[in-house]
């Protein structure tokens, strides 16, 4: 087999979490693995435990995940900052519409409304490509009906901001995959402690339907999945009521 080769079924991000749950189990449950094997020991947890916080750290380190944090909330300021420009600009576009003969949804307004309420970059980014070429093709019209410079670079300044915050998102997101490549060999280690604790979890609680529940890969992940999601529910949510407050 293949070095690179991930034995694991489950995302990178996802194995330290694992790893943490079931190292958890482990602790609760050390007396009665210990009973069953001797190598089943103090030390032995703490080497998994530090299996697990070096796969954290190699597949989402810290300062990493701080820095994505902060340019992904930067694209969403500058998507949310253009929903007021877009109106304007279709208000010049009515006026214009004589001389023009293009409605707003030919602009690209359209797509840059669905793209901010969808908070999708990509389409955002493709309606202001569009939107910019627009206006240098339609400029002497727009500025007859009072479009002015200022609003002019609102659209091309954002254009550049955004394609430039995805270019440094992407370049993180592939220099962390191709490390996380390089180092399979770690994560495929956690993951084998991992298999073997939950066998022997298996047989030690063989009888206990709830209990062994823990040491079943595919409910932890599941588990995982969960926690995930609430998380995710929960910031949606105190993100909902700081725009209330605000």
């Amino acid at each position: 087999m293949n070095e690179n080769t991930r034995l694991y079924n489950c995302k990178d991000e996802e194995l330290p979490v694992i790893g943490e749950l079931v190292v958890s189990s482990l602790e609760t449950d050390l007396a009665k693995f210990t009973a069953y094997s001797s190598g089943f020991d103090a030390n032995y947890v703490a080497t998994m435990k530090q299996k697990v916080v070096t796969v954290a750290q190699l597949v989402a380190p810290e300062e990493e995940t701080v820095a994505r944090k902060v340019i992904t909330e930067r694209i969403y300021v500058t998507m949310n900052n253009l929903t007021e420009p877009a109106g304007r600009l279709e208000g010049y576009i009515t006026l214009a519409h004589d001389t023009l003969q293009v409605s707003s949804a030919d602009f690209g307004i359209s797509k840059l409304r669905h793209g901010i309420k969808n908070s999708d970059v990509e389409e955002v980014a493709d309606a202001l490509h569009l939107i910019n070429n627009q206006i240098v093709r339609y400029k002497e019209q727009l500025t007859q009906k009072g479009l002015t410079e200022e609003l002019i670079a609102t659209f091309t300044g954002s254009y550049t901001s955004l394609t430039t915050d995805k270019t440094e998102q992407y370049g993180i997101l592939n220099n962390r995959k191709a490390i996380v490549q390089n180092n399979i060999a770690t994560l495929n280690d956690l993951y084998q402690q991992i298999a073997e604790v939950m066998k022997i979890g298996k047989i030690i609680f063989r009888n206990d339907p709830a209990k062994v529940q823990q040491y079943i890969f595919s409910n932890v992940l599941k588990n995982v999945h969960h926690a995930v999601n609430k998380k995710t529910d929960n910031d949606n949510t105190t993100a909902d009521n700081a725009d209330k407050k605000a």
